[in-house]
């Protein structure tokens, strides 16, 4: 309902308090799902008033009357915020990267020894490209991942650099994806705040008049009452979200709900890595070691076993 526009801010309050429950739920296995922003976005969307331009609301509202939707600082105010929760997701892990292991985390072996950790514990993930056997790509990527964490949140506040940044970051993204098999498809959808979306409507808009069309956009008066309850709304919640996301960053809490600091990879991984050595023990005492590649729930042929 929330994404179509339906009853959207109360639609998405409802999206945020389920969530707070419902997503800390695997997270009581003990490994650390990052999909907090899910529920950042929809606390933002449920402060904000997403549901004045493209969506069934505005519809509904368009069939009773011409909308008055002028430009408001209403409707910039959620974006330049979602700009700060990313611009925290990509810095402190770039941060911690270099506080823990300075620039050797990015001109020693550590990321292609990152590499050979995931593809050891993945089985199948080997990808048909070897660049560890490139160590100046190697080095040059890890010197690139830091660089766009560390900067990316100042990019976007430039037009020009904004593009940048967002290709760089889906770049990476598709890197990791590739070579780590991490997915970090969950943020692709809230690359969106970096569209200019007015600026394509004013376009759409004055397309629409110069070719005769009539047009329903509106500038009509601000209702000064309704602008302020609806900015101080969402600065309450923005200045909440932030600061959260900021102090879970600067403490590299990476197992926090509902803030948490996104995986920082700041650990250097040496030549050696543990392992986990699994055998079947029979009734009779023998140990029959299982491959890590084999299932072991069938067990030894015959044999009614414990492990």
């Amino acid at each position: 309902f929330g994404t179509a526009g339906c009853f959207s801010r109360l639609s998405f309050a409802g999206v945020t308090l389920a969530a707070l429950y419902c997503l800390a739920l695997p997270l009581r296995n003990g490994l650390p799902y990052h999909y907090q922003h899910l529920v950042w976005f929809a606390a933002l969307c449920a402060a904000s008033p997403c549901g004045d331009a493209l969506s069934i609301d505005s519809w509904r509202r368009r069939r009773a009357g011409p909308p008055s939707h002028p430009r408001s600082p209403v409707y910039g105010l959620p974006i330049r915020v979602a700009w700060l929760l990313l611009g925290a997701i990509f810095f402190f892990p770039g941060l911690w990267k270099l506080r823990s292991a300075g620039f050797a985390w990015m001109t020693g072996d550590n990321l292609r020894n990152q590499l050979y950790w995931k593809w050891a514990t993945v089985p199948g993930l080997v990808p048909p490209f070897r660049i560890d056997r490139a160590p100046w790509l190697l080095h040059a990527g890890a010197a690139g991942v830091v660089l766009l964490e560390l900067t990316f949140g100042l990019a976007v506040w430039h037009r020009t650099l904004r593009v940048v940044a967002v290709a760089a970051a889906l770049h990476f993204h598709a890197f990791a994806r590739v070579f780590m098999g991490i997915d970090f498809s969950g943020l692709w959808p809230t690359y969106v705040v970096f569209v200019d979306w007015d600026a394509l409507a004013r376009r759409w808009d004055l397309g629409k008049r110069e070719s005769g069309a009539s047009t329903s956009a509106s500038t009509g008066p601000v209702d000064a009452r309704m602008t302020s309850g609806r900015l101080g709304l969402t600065l309450l919640v923005g200045t909440v979200l932030v600061a959260g996301a900021v102090e879970a960053g600067a403490r590299g809490a990476t197992t926090g709900w509902p803030f948490a600091c996104y995986p920082t990879f700041q650990e250097t991984a040496g030549t050696r890595m543990p392992a986990l050595a699994v055998s079947i023990v029979t009734w009779d005492g023998r140990e029959h070691p299982v491959d890590a590649n084999e299932s072991a729930a069938a067990g030894p042929r015959g044999n009614t076993c414990k492990i």
